[in-house]
């Protein structure tokens, strides 16, 4: 009964609304008087201590459509070294690196190897944080 109620309140509220707008007359100006000019505020360069607007002229003449061929970004380094293998201990992850030259160091998330930081060890392979990027390392299966 309450929701009706509202509701009838609420449809005749919008009725009063609309009978208003159509009925209430609308502020016009006098017939012969100058349109209204809206304000607008301007301050002279002179007094900003901005340049002024012919200092730029030489900017508006580079040619900044230039191809990208020339302008390759640098090659990421290669990482010289692989992943030999992956001890997974509840706590206590470790991966095994093997260098360029054959041998093998054993590393824990948090310790660096060629320049790059272990981030994660799991069954799935070792993230690395190595000149900027992440990387994923992961086994090369058997022959």
């Amino acid at each position: 009964m309450l929701l009706w109620g509202a509701c009838g309140a609420g449809s005749v509220l919008t009725l009063l609304v609309l009978v208003w707008a159509f009925v209430s007359p609308l502020a016009l100006a006098p017939a012969g008087a100058p349109p209204a000019t809206p304000a607008v505020a301007t301050r002279s360069a002179a007094g900003s201590g901005l340049p002024p607007l012919a200092s730029f002229a030489p900017l508006l003449k580079l040619d900044l459509r230039q191809p990208l061929e020339g302008n390759a970004p640098a090659a990421m380094p290669t990482l010289t070294v692989k992943l030999a293998g992956m001890i997974l201990e509840p706590g206590r992850n470790m991966a095994m690196f093997q260098d360029k030259d054959g041998a093998v160091q054993l590393k824990a998330v948090g310790e660096t190897i060629a320049g790059a930081e272990v981030r994660q060890i799991s069954d799935t392979g070792v993230v690395l944080f190595y000149a900027g990027q992440e990387m994923i390392l992961t086994m090369e299966p058997r022959p």
